[in-house]
């Protein structure tokens, strides 16, 4: 339910918590004049009649019952567009005006208090849904055009909790002289007696509704029936279902008041719980299912299914006790295993009335073994006339097969009675026992109830609540006992991250001392374990499959994944890789489906790709108990995320590499306590490598890490390899910012390749050039210079003078002499690389307009303008053809004119170049990058628009674009790091950071 605080004007949702009181309204409809909920959210048509209207209902509220803070009005209180929502509001309509405050009749054909001639001919009287309006309120104030009282029905003086209000004179004796309903109703319909169906649809027959289906719909609460919504069925087609659904409930009372048929509820065997939280939909679905109309014509079976912790259990239960007097007799069966069922069977035979018990077991006689219990309860449910009861069979988790090896699997089926007639529940992991339209996948819910779950168990509002729910990622059990163990511990959120992620086992084992009798003696650090062994001894390839999901991410396994084991060696000697080697791409396939059978894993999109819940992830890391068999898995885990990254294509596309990323960085969050062979150093430098082509985090510079105490290990100290990593973690300490850490590695590196390869070595170079780049970054231009110099000649005597490893030199030290206001200088350099880079790679490849644009900005600050612009459209002529418009290379050079329009004084040139360049970036994923362009963007453009004379002195900025021709590359032995993105230049440290994207080799932009 949606109510509208009548002091703030805004919504707030009370779904699955009681509302606080509230009026609720009543009006006619005007077609096309109505506030909607995106009206009155935005303050739009707020000079609009149905807006007016709204307003004049909160101010009625707020002036006459200022006890009152909430008002509910149909318009604007459901989202008209969503029908579920709508569904859902038809189904609950009734109930919400017998539990408001007061009901507001407003009646806009009334045009003052006293004319009652109007009041007795209003056309609210003659409407469909105002019937259910006028009965199911114990209190309903009626309002003329002026908003004034004319009248009340039903208690006068105060509403439903005995607020006092002004309710004005009784009309009830006028109303029924209308509407042909006694007053004895109208006073309070709930208890008033001897109405049947043909006398409550005679008070419709004078009544209209604008659609057809709304003639029945709107009788749902007033028939105590409720049923799905569907437009477009026309009035014959929805009565007809109306007066199924109606006999059916009037078969389902006199069975009811049937005696001989009917047990009391008993909540001894149900797991319950006092902090439910409404779960509407789902329930929503569980009800609809057996109030259809084909529930008195035969058995129906409904399955609830899904991963253990979703809270099967507690919806079932829930449904239970919110149903128990729709159904005669409801039976809570434990389906764990076979002698739980046939234990839980012959204690509910027990329980069948004296009167009508087939064996008579409430005799005095202790011969009757459980299996006559067991018959005996079977026939009383198969009686014909005993059709209202309900059979909950719960936990049904053993996979049941002919000649199935588990001797406490079973079919549910040989459990239920053979008479075509009863209900009956079943909650389950097992997907494979879910029945066309006759089953619900209950899942992790939503992040509102998330909140809603754990807050109520923490006993109130959770400081830092939004980490803790992306942890727990919406499973309940898991928020239930968090929640509870906040409240019981008075644990911060801080703390209990900082538990969770490093004492796990013990912090589960702390909470699952509580709430264990309502989660059916199930905590979060035993929930999976028995599916677990079940899979295990049935598919081995998917428990380990499952074990080695623990080391990968767990958003995305595919199967070619795992195969790539059976190319790579070095699995040969570790005993857990024996399953994967064998594996083949139909036993994996197989696999998967086991681990999907058993709702241990979801299904993705694409049926290639397959996801596992956070917690199950983080309890699938505890359950490998041993060191040996953690570190086995990780090892394997490792070498193939490393093999699938040697075997990936050229042409690969963007969403393969953020898979396999993805993996990369689960692998580094994981790599701490292994110990690294010379294999799995090589592994762990080429997925570190990998990865820092997309990010620079503690994951990389941990496989960093690994991999050179590997080498270190295997291969001594002053190894080439060894050597390479040093300076790969050089290049990531540098991005990070981390200049002392960078500069320790980059000199290691730099004298090791020294005493290796010789001082004019290419490899000795590229160390040099890192080293210059990062001296740049600290501001020692003079330290930078000489690295630069000795690199730029290093390579002409390799190269030749006019190399794309010898232009990048060339290339640099033009940034460099710019940054220190060498302007001739710099101006050589970039005429020397431009014209190299045309020669060698022409004069429209990205890395020659790199240069161009260099150029520009270099220009630009010397004022010469008209060759800035020469350059600029140059260099936007090739984006354009090159890369397209939407490029942010293409668009960063529309805001280097847009920069040197403005500075000219040319306004409208700059302000069209900002807008084409806003529109691009603006029509992008919103990165924080992207995001920081557009706020820079928009500053500029607001500062064209404010002050069109204003000069600004803002140098243009200096980008880099993206790259991957391969001839624009020189000897980088990672062909899949993603080059680095083009970016504004608004000082050194950038272009340094972004000239730094190779970490043991020089590209044509470096």
């Amino acid at each position: 339910m949606r109510l509208l605080n009548v002091d703030t004007f805004t919504f707030t949702e009370f779904f699955g918590i009681k509302p606080p009181s509230y009026a609720i309204a009543s009006h006619r409809w005007l077609a096309g004049t109505e506030a909607m909920w995106e009206d009155i959210h935005r303050r739009k048509k707020t000079s609009q009649v149905g807006y007016l209207k709204v307003v004049g209902f909160v101010d009625y509220v707020k002036k006459q019952l200022p006890l009152v803070k909430w008002l509910w009005i149909d318009t604007c209180c459901i989202k008209q567009q969503s029908d579920r929502e709508l569904s859902e509001a038809i189904n609950s309509m009734f109930r919400w005006y017998r539990e408001a405050e007061v009901c507001l009749a407003y009646l806009e054909d009334v045009p003052t208090s006293i004319d009652i001639t109007a009041f007795e001919h209003s056309v609210w009287f003659r409407r469909g849904w105002t019937l259910q309006e006028l009965l199911a309120p114990s209190v309903v104030i009626f309002l003329s055009k002026n908003w004034q009282v004319v009248g009340h029905k039903g208690h006068a003086g105060q509403g439903r909790s005995g607020i006092t209000m002004d309710t004005g004179p009784s009309l009830m004796y006028r109303i029924s002289g209308i509407t042909g309903i006694a007053e004895a109703v109208l006073q309070d319909y709930d208890n008033a007696r001897d109405l049947n169906t043909k006398d409550k649809l005679k008070w419709m027959q004078s009544r209209n509704t604008t659609r057809e289906e709304d003639l029945s719909y709107c009788l749902l609460g007033i028939l105590d029936v409720s049923m799905n919504i569907r437009y477009g069925d026309g009035d014959e087609k929805t009565r007809k279902r109306l007066m199924e659904k109606v006999s059916s409930r009037e078969a389902l009372i006199q069975n009811e008041s049937h005696d001989d048929y009917r047990i009391e509820f008993n909540l001894a065997e149900i797991p319950t719980t006092d902090h439910f939280v409404k779960r509407e939909a789902d329930m929503q679905h569980l009800t609809a299912f057996f109030a259809s109309e084909a529930r008195n014509e035969r058995q129906q079976v409904f399955v609830v299914f899904g991963m253990g912790g979703t809270g099967k259990t507690q919806l079932c239960a829930e449904f239970a006790r919110t149903n128990k007097l729709r159904f005669g007799a409801i039976f809570w069966f434990d389906g764990s295993s076979k002698d739980a069922l046939e234990r839980s069977m012959a204690q509910s035979a027990l329980r069948l009335p004296k009167h009508n018990d087939p064996l008579s077991v409430h005799r005095a006689d202790t011969q009757i073994d459980d299996s006559q219990l067991r018959s005996n309860l079977l026939r009383w449910l198969a009686q014909r006339a005993n059709t209202g009861w309900l059979i909950v069979i719960d936990n049904v988790d053993r996979e049941w097969q002919q000649n199935a090896k588990d001797p406490q699997a079973y079919n549910y089926r040989d459990y239920l009675p053979h008479a075509d007639h009863g209900s009956v529940l079943i909650t389950t992991r097992l997907s494979s026992l879910q029945r066309p339209q006759a089953s619900l996948n209950l899942e992790s819910v939503d992040r509102k109830l998330a909140k809603e779950m754990l807050e109520i168990r923490a006993g109130g509002l959770v400081e830092g609540i939004d980490v803790l729910l992306d942890m727990l990622g919406g499973l309940p059990l898991a928020l239930v006992q968090a929640g509870a163990y906040l409240r019981e511990t008075g644990t911060t959120v801080a703390d209990y991250m900082e538990y969770y992620k490093n004492t796990w086992e013990d912090l589960m084992q702390s909470q699952s001392r509580s709430l264990l009798q309502e989660n059916g003696g199930e905590s979060v650090l035993t929930i999976w374990k028995m599916s677990y062994e079940q899979i295990k001894s049935t598919d081995m390839l998917a428990a380990k499959l499952l074990d080695l999901w623990a080391f990968l991410h767990r958003d995305d396994v595919w199967p070619e994944l795992v195969l790539t084991s059976q190319a790579n060696s070095e699995l040969l000697g570790l005993v857990e890789s024996s399953s994967f080697i064998r594996a083949t791409k139909l036993s994996l396939t197989n696999s998967i489906g086991t681990l999907a059978r058993f709702s241990m894993i979801n299904r993705g999109t694409s049926s290639r790709s397959h996801s596992i819940h956070p917690v199950v992830h983080t309890w699938c890391l505890h359950n490998l108990t041993t060191p040996v068999a953690r570190n086995e898995m990780l090892a394997i885990a490792v070498s193939l995320v490393a093999q699938m990254i040697q075997v990936l294509p050229e042409d690969v596309t963007r969403h393969t590499k953020l898979r396999l990323a993805a993996h990369a960085k689960t692998v580094g969050s994981r790599m701490e306590s292994l110990t690294v062979s010379t294999e799995l150093a090589d592994d762990c430098d080429q997925i570190a490598t990998f990865l820092a082509g997309w990010e620079k985090s503690d994951e990389v510079e941990t496989l960093y890490r690994q991999a050179l105490l590997g080498k270190e290990r295997h291969l001594g100290p002053d190894h080439l390899s060894t050597l390479q990593t040093v300076n790969k973690l050089g290049n990531l300490y540098a991005g990070q910012g981390k200049t002392g850490s960078a500069e320790e590695m980059y000199q290691r590196a730099l004298q090791g390749k020294e005493n290796t390869l010789g001082p004019e070595h290419t490899q000795t170079l590229a160390t040099v050039n890192n080293l210059g780049l990062l001296y740049a970054d600290q501001g020692k231009m003079a330290a930078a210079e000489d690295m630069y110099k000795r690199a730029l000649q290093g390579y002409e005597n390799a190269f030749g003078p006019d190399h794309t490893s010898t232009l990048v030199m060339v290339n640099n030290l033009g940034i460099l002499y710019r940054n220190t206001a060498k302007t001739a200088e710099a101006e050589e350099m970039y005429q020397r690389a431009l014209r190299g880079k045309e020669k060698a790679c022409g004069p429209e490849h990205t890395s020659t307009l790199y240069t161009v644009i260099n150029l520009g900005n270099l220009y630009a600050d010397l004022g010469k303008t008209a060759a800035a612009e020469e350059m600029y459209q140059r260099a936007l002529k090739g984006y354009e053809k090159v890369w397209g418009p939407e490029h942010t290379s293409t668009l960063d050079t529309l805001d280097n004119l847009g920069d040197l329009y403005r500075k000219q004084g040319r306004q409208t040139a700059a302000e069209e170049m900002y807008q084409r360049a806003l529109a691009g970036y603006e029509s992008m994923s919103r990165t924080p990058k992207v995001e920081a362009r557009v706020t820079q963007i928009r500053a500029s453009l607001s500062s064209v628009r404010v002050d069109v004379t204003a000069s600004v002195s803002e140098p243009a900025r200096e980008t880099r674009p993206q790259s991957t021709s391969a001839s624009t590359q020189n000897t980088t032995s990672d062909p899949h790091l993603e080059p680095t993105p083009s970016i504004p230049r608004k000082g050194l440290r950038q272009a340094v950071l972004a000239l730094r994207n190779r970490s043991w080799s020089l590209s044509s932009t470096r």
